[in-house]
This record gives structure tokens, sequence and C-alpha cells, in this order.
């Protein structure tokens, strides 16, 4: 894994769904022993329009989640995450564990 988690974002008709595949959750468990990652998390939205507005932000609340984490010092043993889109297999964004933002949440 190389302490870099990949996760997938697949763009439905009413929400994303963030997900991470069984291997990587395997991995996650092995680098973190505390952790319980889920292996997706659903995310729904009333319209599109309102969605957009907070979508970016989304991710930084999604991961701690989705990845089963509930500390910062769990967190940091994880280099990097990049999230891609499931269908054009193309990176949207990277977040790095020492991004005020995501520390914020566990911080």
């Amino acid at each position: 894994m190389g302490n870099i988690v990949r996760v997938r974002v697949a763009k439905q008709m009413d929400g994303l769904t963030f997900s991470i595949l069984p291997s990587t959750q395997k991995s996650i468990k092995d680098l973190i022993p505390t952790a319980k990652p889920v292996d997706r998390i659903f995310v729904a939205y009333d319209t599109k329009d309102d969605f957009g507005s907070y979508y970016g932000s989304l991710e930084k609340w999604i991961i701690p989640a989705l990845l089963g984490v509930s500390t910062l010092g769990e967190l940091k043993k994880i280099n990097e995450i990049e999230i891609f889109d499931s269908q054009t297999r193309q990176t949207l964004h990277r977040i790095t564990v020492h991004d005020e933002e995501i520390q914020s949440i566990l911080g």
C-alpha cells in the first residue's frame, strides 16, 4: 500500500458513493490495528445545485469515517489519500494527512 490509500468516488443520480477495496481495508487494519474501515459510504443530495457548493470539502469528513479512524495519530500513519473517479479512473485530487483541514476534524 505504501501508506497511500486510494478512494473511489462513483457519481450516481442522487449522490456519491465513496469506497475502498477489501484489500485496502486489510492494509489499513494492518497499518492501524484499531481502525474499523468500511467498504463504502453513500452521500445523497436533494438537488445537484446544492450539493455542488460543498462537494470539495466533503471528503475531509468522509475519509476518517470510511477509513475507520478516530484520532489524528491514527490518520497520520497514512501518508496520502488519492481520490479518483471510478468511471474515468482520473485522479480528482490528493489529500495529505498533514493538511490542516483534515486535521481539524480529528484534532
